[in-house]
């Protein structure tokens, strides 16, 4: 269900991806980014890395946080992630195992795609680092209002 979304933002009008999701810019523009997060508050941490796996912008969702991520800056690679390898190969979704996020001391998984240009070439990879204890609490109070 989640995942369509997130399918969604990287099919978004990607004719003029540069201007959407500010490529080239140091800060990027990350409204795009900001509205996924309001959107799904699970989320801890959006991004898109070129086709290098080179970081190209982020966005994190809990301020308190922020120092931390930004211990990673933009232009940190992560080519040898298997979270840019799996889309940047298959062209598809790639969801990770869960793992203890280094930053935020929770369990955590990352789901990420391979954004395309016109021409249907890679141009980046959009990755988010999904918080599962919130996913979780999100999908019971789903549960609770349909027993309502």
């Amino acid at each position: 269900m989640y995942y369509c979304h997130f399918e969604n933002i990287a099919k978004a009008d990607i004719y003029g991806y540069d201007t959407l999701f500010g490529f080239g810019e140091r800060t990027g523009n990350t409204s795009i980014l900001s509205e996924f997060l309001d959107a799904y508050p699970f989320i801890q941490y959006i991004y898109l890395t070129d086709v290098k796996g080179k970081l190209i912008t982020f966005k994190v969702s809990d301020p308190k946080y922020i120092k931390s991520y930004e211990q990673m800056p933009i232009g940190t690679d992560f080519s040898s992630r298997d979270w840019f390898i799996s889309p940047m190969q298959s062209g598809k979704l790639h969801i990770t195992d869960f793992y203890r996020s280094m930053f935020i001391g929770k369990l955590c998984l990352t789901v990420s795609l391979p954004i395309f240009d016109e021409q249907d070439e890679i141009k980046a990879i959009l990755g988010a680092d999904i918080r599962f204890e919130e996913l979780l609490k999100m999908q019971e109070e789903i549960d609770e209002e349909k027993l309502s």
